[in-house]
């Protein structure tokens, strides 16, 4: 329904206004109504109506002051004037001020529908145009987020398309030296528990902005990304040849974003610090040294700020895990003997309870090398590398605020379960619909990136076999069509753009190869492409 907003001083030009036409089965509701401009104008604010049908000449604020407020804070509100013929000159000034249309007293109804139902039209068009904007910036900061993406994970580009890509996304790095910080929620897998979507994007969204308030404060180089694992990345530009004096200065940053995080929002965060790199190409490193520093949370907690520097100290931890130990754990990991490792765990750390164990720091020690062991293994029997990083990463934000060995056994033997030995068909019908849920509504926030079942089971903490099957029983078909057939509905909407060119479109839905994009789309849609392009109304 359209809102329509009434002011006029005289009771019987409302009354005919409200009563000349079915307002509901046109589109439209009465919002409200106001004898008074001004006790309109707080109204107004409040209501947001799109058509405010308003008396140009009133006692006190007229319609034209009225008018001129009110565009300023809701630029969009259409305003049809109320006029008798007297003051019909001030009708004109209304009009080239950008006024909508004006009526005539005594108010026809026939042509009140017809300005209505103009005005209707032009709202429409305006909201679309919003929606389209809205869009097109969120499909320029996607693009922009996959080339991070890439740029962290190491992907090479050649000279003049790095150029290209940095001109795209107004990126200029003056300096040779690049740092990297990773910023983790705490404890976020639980808070996410509790959160709807729109309520993990907008601590999403908080976390960016203080961070950006942060770094331009400070006067340094910064770009920002948001990780598969659910960290924001920030990559910051200084100065090579002054690292020694920057350093200080760059952890004095994180600490305070990390403090203004603490002040002004409901989470805490960690930051892992990366050392230099000296080219871009090199960011990779940058960023898993700076994952490294983050991973160390397990040991040295959460709320804080942990450089390379900070790691280095703890390593020299007690040999805790014989290499006797180690072998056996390999051993029955590859041959996928759940019991067994069950039960080697349980001895392990029932025999770690003793005076030699200072928890929870050597315990977490001890809890990091078997959790390297299992994904090391899981590796081996052919998970994605990038993919099990991130998972690892996940499992360390669960271990947070672990302090008694049976808390870090149960969770090992939980993690084997998951990554490798596959985990049981347990669980109510209930988890399963909330892990369906859970599925579906990653797919919409992250269908431009690389998602699949491993990438699911690494955020939601299930095995990907597992994920396959209840997915199959709650919907009735495969994941991978359910993925699919979103990137092309997604696809679609992005062709009525005409700045979109269909290659960035590919990418932009998560097809890094146009060929096999296209073959998808017209295995799907019945049509190429470019002939589906050709069937829809295009979008300046």
């Amino acid at each position: 329904m359209i809102k329509v907003f009434i002011v006029d001083d005289e009771k019987w030009v409302r009354q005919s206004i409200k009563h000349s036409i079915a307002w509901e089965e046109h589109g439209f509701e009465i919002a409200s109504e106001e004898d008074d401009g001004l006790d309109a104008l707080g109204k107004i604010m409040e209501l947001r109506p799109q058509i405010v049908i308003a008396d140009i000449r009133m006692p006190g604020l007229d319609g034209i002051e009225l008018f001129k407020m009110v565009r300023m804070k809701l630029p969009h509100t259409l305003f049809i004037f109320i006029s008798g013929y007297s003051h019909f000159n001030y009708v004109q000034d209304a009009l080239n001020l950008g006024a909508f249309n004006y009526i005539l007293k005594p108010i026809d109804a026939g042509k009140l529908l017809e300005v209505l139902l103009n005005a209707k039209s032009r709202t429409i068009q305006l909201e679309q145009n919003v929606r389209d904007q809205a869009m097109a910036r969120h499909s320029l900061g996607m693009l922009k987020n996959q080339f991070l993406n890439a740029l962290l994970d190491g992907t090479k580009f050649a000279e003049a398309a790095l150029a290209a890509k940095l001109k795209q996304f107004g990126l200029a790095f003056p300096f040779g030296g690049f740092v990297a910080l990773r910023i983790a929620i705490d404890n976020y897998r639980s808070i996410r528990q509790h959160l709807n979507f729109n309520d993990i994007e907008l601590m999403s969204f908080s976390l960016r902005n203080i961070a950006a308030e942060v770094i331009a404060k400070y006067g340094l180089i910064g770009a920002m990304a948001e990780l598969p694992s659910g960290e924001l990345a920030v990559v910051l530009n200084v100065q090579q040849e002054a690292w020694e004096e920057t350093e200080p200065y760059v952890r004095q940053v994180a600490e305070e974003i990390a403090a203004s995080v603490k002040q002004y929002q409901y989470f805490t965060v960690t930051i892992g610090m990366s050392g230099l790199v000296d080219e871009l190409g090199r960011l990779s490193e940058s960023n898993a040294e700076a994952g490294r520093s983050l991973d160390y949370r397990v040991e040295l907690g959460n709320d804080r700020v942990i450089a390379p520097s900070d790691c280095k100290e703890r390593e020299d931890r007690f040999d805790l895990l014989p290499v006797e130990e180690e072998t056996e754990l390999l051993k029955l990991l590859d041959g996928l003997n759940r019991p067994a490792f069950n039960e080697r765990i349980d001895k392990l750390f029932g025999s770690l309870n003793g005076s030699r164990i200072r928890q929870p720091l050597q315990l977490g020690f001890l809890f990091r090398h078997i959790c390297g062991l299992i994904f090391m293994m899981a590796a081996r029997k052919g998970h994605s590398t990038s993919h099990l990083q991130e998972e690892q990463r996940a499992v360390h934000d669960r271990a947070e605020g672990m302090t008694q060995a049976d808390e870090f056994r149960e969770l090992l033997k939980s993690v084997a379960d998951r990554y490798l030995l596959v985990a049981d068909d347990a669980g109510d019908q209930g988890e399963k619909s909330s892990a369906v849920r859970k599925m579906r509504e990653y797919v919409y926030a992250h269908y431009g990136e690389k998602v699949d079942l491993q990438v699911l089971a690494g955020h939601l903490y299930m095995h990907p076999v597992y994920l396959s099957k209840i997915f199959k029983q709650e919907t009735g078909g495969n994941f991978t069509d359910f993925l699919l057939g979103y990137r092309m509905s997604m696809a679609k909407e992005l062709m009525r753009h005409k700045a979109y060119e269909l290659s960035d479109i590919a990418r932009m839905v998560g097809f890094d190869d146009y060929s096999y994009f296209n073959k998808q789309f017209r295995k799907t849609q019945g049509l190429s492409p470019q002939e589906f392009r050709k069937t829809v109304e295009m979008i300046p």
